[in-house]
């Protein structure tokens, strides 16, 4: 994404923020999800506010990251604990092996009272929806359903791993728009299942396939639309790890903007594909400590 002239919409993020340890390298640098996403945001100027958890004992590079990129963070955003981690190779085929995550402070997670007032307050917020975030968002919807009339929420449910179907549906339930990165094939019987689900809802899901291409349920009209979109496949010069946060962040910036979804697609697709030429899941320049 390149930055825009006009002044951007304020965004928030509910999500992880994580230690990425590159085991191979012996490298450790500030990552997870919603971080990531931050970062992106803020690179085209939208105003952000990241509603996650650090280790206190291990936050410095966390703080220096989001002070260098002028994220904001609540009050919550230290705790003491010990710190989510996950351990990154990667393969010969330039794809990321992720596995051994820690939960860590993570596992604490639960949203204060001012951050339900921020996410219920109509500022469009995006949730990264591992296990504890998914039950962050159903327990502000559980203790205040009147409240949440102005929300505008979205959700990304990553690899799904941390769903199924039914809770699925619950989860997208309280979402204008979901989002998917399935690891499989567009055919799989798992995919029909989500975009029935989703349209049956009345909201919008995309799921991506990588380099096979994206697929957009529009579920909101009398009519349930289906769109294809291909991608262009392109030689991996980095690795491909970020680039789904990538595609999120400049699909969402455009929705949460124009309200286009084929835009919005179009964005993602673009920022997705310029993440394969990045080693890390962001540019080296982001994690750099200088200006």
């Amino acid at each position: 994404m390149t930055p825009d002239s006009q002044q951007q919409v304020a965004l928030q993020l509910v999500g992880p923020a994580s230690i990425d340890r590159y085991v191979d390298e012996a490298v450790e640098l500030p990552g997870g999800g919603a971080l990531n996403m931050a970062y992106h945001w803020r690179s085209v100027g939208h105003p952000v506010t990241l509603l996650s958890r650090v280790a206190v004992d291990h936050a410095t590079p966390f703080d220096r990251f989001v002070a260098k990129h002028n994220i904001a963070v609540t009050e919550g955003w230290h705790i003491a604990g010990v710190p989510s981690s996950i351990d990154i190779r990667i393969d010969n085929d330039r794809q990321p092996l992720m596995d051994g995550f820690v939960d860590g402070v993570l596992s604490e997670f639960r949203l204060n009272p001012v951050e339900v007032d921020l996410i219920a307050g109509g500022t469009p917020t995006h949730f990264v929806l591992v296990d504890v975030v998914d039950a962050a968002l159903h327990a502000v919807t559980a203790r205040q359903p009147t409240d949440t009339s102005r929300a505008r929420w979205t959700g990304d449910f990553l690899s799904f791993r941390h769903m199924n179907g039914e809770r699925f549906s619950a989860t997208m339930a309280h979402l204008e728009l979901g989002i998917v990165g399935w690891p499989g094939d567009p055919d799989d019987a798992e995919v029909t299942e989500l975009a029935t689900r989703a349209a049956d809802l009345g909201r919008t899901l995309i799921v991506t396939f990588g380099s096979k291409g994206v697929l957009l349920v529009d579920g909101r009209g009398n009519d349930r639309i289906d769109q294809w979109f291909q991608v262009d496949a392109r030689p991996v010069a980095g690795t491909t790890v970020g680039c789904g946060d990538a595609f999120a962040a400049a699909a969402l910036s455009t929705w949460f903007r124009t309200g286009d979804l084929i835009a919005a697609v179009d964005a993602g697709r673009r920022l997705g594909a310029a993440a394969t030429d990045w080693v890390r899941p962001l540019p080296d320049a982001a994690y750099s400590e200088g200006a």
